[in-house]
């Protein structure tokens, strides 16, 4: 009997809980305050990429990539970058042609422009 009154109870909180997610689901889209999500937004690249050795993706080297943001038919923004010779957006070449010393120390900085 008391298995039959839990899994009634476990069920009517499921229900309740998921009604009222739904209805702050409601309002919260009812009353945004943020413009409407349905715009047509676009962002267009230069068709330049590459996957190295180690399957990471780069650009093509010494490139030039441009990249579009179009947003209901309206240029949002147009840019143009230059790669370097290992296909970073530099404009200093960084070849591997044996300049630095094998036991010389590097720092990698890895970000996200988010």
């Amino acid at each position: 009997m008391h298995f039959k009154r839990a899994a009634a109870l476990a069920g009517l909180l499921l229900v309740s809980t998921m009604l009222s997610l739904l209805l702050a689901e409601g309002l919260a889209r009812v009353l945004s305050p943020f413009p409407d999500a349905h715009d047509k937004l676009w962002m267009l690249g230069s068709p330049t990429f590459q996957t190295d050795d180690g399957g990471a993706v780069r650009y093509l080297p010494n490139q030039t990539v441009r990249s579009v943001m179009l947003q209901d038919g309206e240029i949002v923004y147009d840019v143009r970058f230059d790669t370097n010779d290992l296909g970073f957006l530099d404009h200093e070449d960084y070849s591997s042609d044996g300049e630095r010393p094998a036991d010389a120390r590097r720092m990698v900085f890895v970000g996200d422009s988010y």
